[in-house]
């Protein structure tokens, strides 16, 4: 909690709405090259602190190797959100 409350005070939490919201919508344009559709459909809608995606069986998103659960892919793409921040 102290950490977060310091990157607040660092960036600015105007400055780090902007950049959640920025993440948001680069996490749905690369959701969708995978095929994955939202479950809120209009985007005005959409909360962007949370991602919710339409599931349908057990399709796998385009081009991900069989056997990977969607919970693997999720924990994947925070991972290397955490890992690989984009600078701005």
């Amino acid at each position: 909690m102290r950490e977060a409350l310091a990157v607040i005070g660092e960036d600015g939490l105007e400055n780090l709405w902007e950049k959640h919201t920025r993440l948001h919508h680069e996490l749905w344009a690369g959701l969708k090259e995978m095929g994955l559709e939202p479950f809120v459909e209009n985007p005005a809608e959409r909360l962007t602190t949370v991602n919710c995606i339409k599931a349908r069986g057990r399709r796998r998103p385009r081009g991900w190797p069989a056997g990977d659960s969607l919970i693997g892919i999720f924990l994947t793409l925070l991972y290397l959100q955490l890992i690989f921040p984009k600078v701005s």
